[in-house]
């Protein structure tokens, strides 16, 4: 059990309950989605709290409840008025810890689940980032967190009790709080609801060294595409690793923003696109670089060229101090929107202290001293184009019938 709290001006408090229960902890001992599941049937009445009690009274507190499961973790979390906090924790640490899954409930909910699947298959972007998944990961992060049709029909009350037994323990939680009471006030809280600190945080699941495949292009298809939709994708680096602020401001200058360089190549210049971005997608052992765009089809092989351009220069020529400044100016501005909304403060803390990174202060602190040699040298160790995948999905192709 680990408590994070920080003390923030705000009227809102928000309190995050987090557990190392993500679809990676399924392995093969659980049903594919059966995570997701569980975060779902989480909300479905306890012995003190029917399943319509508990929406009623965090309405009743006015509370803004929800979850989400990642491959790597399952979170709970309510911002409510400062003065409904105790309420709101008394809330939380009943459904997550005291959940009865009552099987009538359960059958219900597993219908709800796969209309949500079947809705997820509606996005083109979903579509894409399940095939990117297949391709460019291994292990249980290259499936769906959601599961499939046939595996969420497999899932029983049994297993999802079985599943909470071992990983939702107090013990392997981590509890992030972020209001206006005093140190010792918030204290006091969470040790009542939620259990003493013991100060570290529980890993279940192990990593492991992953192997990326060499440079390749896939394409996919799908029906009724106006555009098609170019991933250019490269292995990135793990999780904590020195000059994580730089590598944020890489992405910046690069591909953030209405000034970065790949908007104002690929999109004000030439007009091939409406959007064009990059950024990182990490895990405790995996991660991904992604710049990812659309355009018409007859314009990917020029867009293709221009990413490449454009990332073959950041490598070889150092940023000018100009774009280094706007993108520190940038940080800073992200930073402090951070710490000022209790929502995101604690859910950054609880990331944080999750994968084990550095504080947002020494973050902070690293992010004035970044150089633009060190820009560089994060752009040349991130791009390798010997392990790039181009990723490319387009209409597909219509019967022709004489």
């Amino acid at each position: 059990m680990l408590h994070i709290y920080q003390r923030v001006p705000s009227k809102i408090s928000t309190i995050m309950i987090t557990f190392d229960a993500g679809g990676r902890a399924e392995g093969k001992k659980f049903t594919p989605g059966l995570a997701h599941m569980l975060e779902h049937m989480v909300f479905k009445g306890t012995e003190k709290r029917s399943y319509l009690d508990i929406p009623r009274e965090i309405g009743f507190l006015g509370g803004n409840f929800n979850a989400y499961t990642s491959q790597e973790m399952v979170c709970f979390h309510i911002s409510v008025p400062y003065e409904n906090v105790e309420a709101a924790m008394d809330v939380l640490s009943d459904i997550v810890f005291e959940s009865t899954f009552p099987e009538e409930e359960f059958l219900k909910e597993r219908e709800v689940v796969k209309e949500e699947e079947l809705s997820s298959q509606d996005s083109v972007d979903s579509f894409i980032w399940d095939e990117f998944c297949k391709e460019f990961f291994e292990d249980r992060i290259a499936e769906p967190i959601i599961g499939t049709q046939e595996s969420i029909s497999n899932f029983t009350v049994k297993e999802i009790k079985a599943f909470h037994k071992k990983f939702y323990k107090k013990s392997n939680a981590i509890v992030s709080y972020c209001g206006s009471r005093s140190k010792r006030e918030a204290k006091g809280l969470l040790n009542k609801y939620f259990g003493r600190s013991s100060g570290k945080v529980t890993h279940n699941v192990p990593t492991f060294t992953p192997a990326y495949k060499d440079q390749r292009t896939k394409i996919i298809t799908r029906p009724k595409l106006e555009h098609a939709y170019v991933w250019v994708c490269y292995p990135g680096r793990p999780i904590g690793v020195e000059n994580e602020a730089a590598e944020d401001m890489l992405f910046s200058i690069l591909g953030q923003g209405m000034d970065s360089r790949l908007f104002t190549e690929v999109r004000e210049k030439r007009g091939l696109c409406y959007s064009v971005s990059a950024s990182a997608v990490g895990f405790r052992d995996y991660s991904a670089t992604l710049i990812h765009s659309s355009t018409r089809e007859e314009n990917v092989e020029e867009m293709l060229e221009l990413i490449d351009k454009e990332v073959l220069r950041i490598q070889n020529t150092c940023v000018t101090d100009e774009e280094l400044e706007r993108a520190r100016n940038k940080y800073r501005a992200q930073t402090y929107s951070i710490t000022e909304r209790s929502n995101s403060l604690a859910r950054t803390n609880m990331s944080r202290a999750f994968f084990g990174l550095r504080s947002l202060e020494e973050l902070e602190e690293e992010a004035n001293s970044v150089t633009v040699q060190d820009i560089q040298r994060v752009a040349l160790e991130l791009f390798d184009k010997d392990k790039r995948l181009i990723l490319i999905c387009k209409e597909e192709e219509k019967d022709v019938h004489d």
